[in-house]
């Protein structure tokens, strides 16, 4: 900047801040103050050839007038190589807030979006602006204002408004409006809250999905009594099946039963009454066991039904059966006779070696004058029954001899066995070997005592019962003392194991019995024995032996 002052002969002018004397002309000495002069303009004056000019202050250019240019740009690294003003990335156009209190800045942020005061007005892509910061206002009352709020939106996505081609009002979900020119799609809308005695008039008629009434009965039903009509039934009786009527009729109840009935279909309509358990199609199906039946439809012929678990009948044909011909009961394929109602098979069969009719009651009973029996006559399956000695007399059970094969007894000893008078015996019929077992009883013969006392004479022999085991015997001598013969019970064998006692009974008229190691004699540890009154001598038969072992 250029400034002129007149000082006598010299003009003093200040460049850049500093004062330099100028000679008017025809005056002389003043080329060193000339020369600092050109110098200063030289570097302190706007150059056409551009270059760096450093401000040390701002400047004004007055009121009036300004500068012209193609473009200004901003000292900072990067400024923007286009436009009149050209500013770098991170500065901005300011102005004074109307109150003073701040700047209001449009710049540009990182994302190159074009920012008022950190609001966002436009990018690249277009216009944005940001829903907390955007509004409308009034044209006419600025408080008034409209605002977006875009958070409901997905991520990334972006939502189109279009509007109609015609002036309206936006539709609100909340508020109260009244709508005029609309067509709902229902598949695609729900409607709620609509008051239907307030919010609609008229009566729905049936073609429209109605009833077509304004009333009905009370305690009937709707029914279709035509195509395209709906009617109310009669009143329907309380707690009853309803039926229908056929066609233009509305259904009706039907009529009550008496307790414990059933609905059973007649001949043309339903009714009440007993249900026909004889009619094939009146029932289906098995009644289960939980239900008080059975759970089966068929039953083989004889089975026993019982219960094979908690909650189920079974049966067993094979093992468990009844045949009601025969009256026997079949357990694991034995007989079992079950008419023991007070009869008792009688039996009067008398003689020796005789075969007894097949039992058909589940005891039976000999009273005949029988003294052995070889076998009862076999039965066609396996059976038990019990046989009572009621002769009066012991009776001899033969083992597995004389009787036809498939009727003789197995008495389990290998030996005879003989039953006392009252006595009996459990036998069963084993069909695999084919013959009657004697499977317990009461006991075979019991003790005999042969005559009260009995007078032995020297060499004397016993006369025991061959077929008792038990035997007893009181013996003196006859008006003195006597030897026994050295077969003291005669020599003929008793049954194996039979067991007699000798009692003597007079102190002077003694019985002796001597050792004898022969066939039927009396062996042991003893060279004679002599049974005075109260003595005591028993004896056991061994078959094997064929000898009386003294016993004791």
């Amino acid at each position: 900047m250029l400034f002129a002052s007149v000082s006598f002969g010299a003009v003093t002018v200040s460049v850049n801040g500093s004062n330099h004397t100028i000679p008017q002309t025809n005056e002389r000495g003043w080329g060193n103050a000339v020369t600092a002069w050109i110098q200063a303009i030289s570097s302190f004056t706007l150059q056409p050839t551009g270059g760096n000019f450093t401000l040390t202050a701002d400047t004004n250019f007055g009121a009036n007038f300004g500068l012209k240019s193609a473009h200004f740009s901003s000292r900072t690294a990067n400024p923007s190589t286009a436009g009149l003003v050209r500013l770098a990335n991170t500065e901005s156009v300011g102005w004074r807030n109307a109150a003073a209190s701040g700047n209001l800045l449009l710049t540009v942020n990182a994302s190159d979006q074009l920012t008022y005061n950190g609001v966002i007005l436009s990018s690249s892509s277009g216009a944005l602006f940001q829903d907390s910061t955007f509004s409308l206002f009034d044209n006419a009352d600025a408080t008034k204002l409209a605002k977006f709020e875009l958070s409901g939106i997905t991520t990334g996505t972006t939502r189109t408004y279009t509007l109609p081609d015609a002036s309206t009002t936006v539709v609100g979900t909340d508020t109260s409006q009244a709508l005029t020119n609309k067509t709902i799609n229902g598949s695609s809308n729900t409607i709620t809250n609509v008051s239907l005695t307030a919010g609609v008039t008229g009566t729905l008629p049936v073609a429209n999905g109605g009833t077509g009434l304004t009333a009905g009965t009370s305690g009937g039903i709707l029914a279709y009594t035509a195509a395209g009509t709906i009617a109310s039934s009669t009143a329907l009786t309380a707690s009853q099946i309803i039926i229908g009527g056929g066609a233009g009729v509305a259904p009706a109840s039907l009529a009550a039963g008496t307790q414990h009935q059933v609905l059973v279909m007649g001949a043309a309509n339903p009714g009440y009454g007993a249900l026909n358990l004889a009619q094939a199609a009146a029932i289906t199906g098995v009644l289960p066991t939980a239900n008080g039946g059975t759970n089966k439809s068929s039953w083989t012929a004889n089975s026993v039904a019982f219960a094979a678990s908690t909650s189920a009948l079974g049966e067993d044909n094979a093992n468990f059966s009844f045949d009601d011909a025969t009256n026997f009961l079949s357990i694991a394929n034995v007989d079992v006779k079950t008419t023991f109602n007070g009869d008792i098979m009688a039996n009067t069969t008398t003689g020796t070696a005789q075969t007894l009719a097949a039992p058909t009651d589940l005891i039976v009973r000999s009273t005949g004058a029988l003294t052995s029996i070889a076998g009862f006559t076999a039965p066609t399956q396996d059976q038990v029954f019990v046989w009572t000695n009621a002769t009066g007399s012991q009776v001899t059970i033969l083992n597995d001899i004389t009787a036809t094969a498939a009727n003789r007894i197995l008495t389990g000893t290998g030996a005879d066995l003989f039953v006392a008078s009252a006595a009996s015996l459990v036998l069963y019929y084993d069909t695999t070997s084919s013959r009657w077992r004697v499977v317990g009883g009461s006991g075979g013969g019991g003790s005999i005592t042969i005559g009260s006392d009995l007078t032995m004479t020297a060499a004397d022999t016993l006369a025991i019962s061959l077929t008792a085991l038990n035997q007893t015997y009181r013996v003196q001598g006859n008006a003195a003392a006597i030897s026994m013969a050295t077969t003291p019970f005669g020599a003929t064998d008793p049954l194996d194991g039979t067991l007699v006692e000798l009692i003597g009974t007079h102190d002077t008229n003694t019985v002796t019995i001597a050792y004898s190691d022969t066939a039927n004699g009396c062996v042991g540890n003893f060279a004679t024995l002599v049974l005075a009154r109260f003595e005591v001598a028993t004896f056991r038969y061994n078959a094997s032996l064929d000898r009386w072992i003294y016993v004791y």
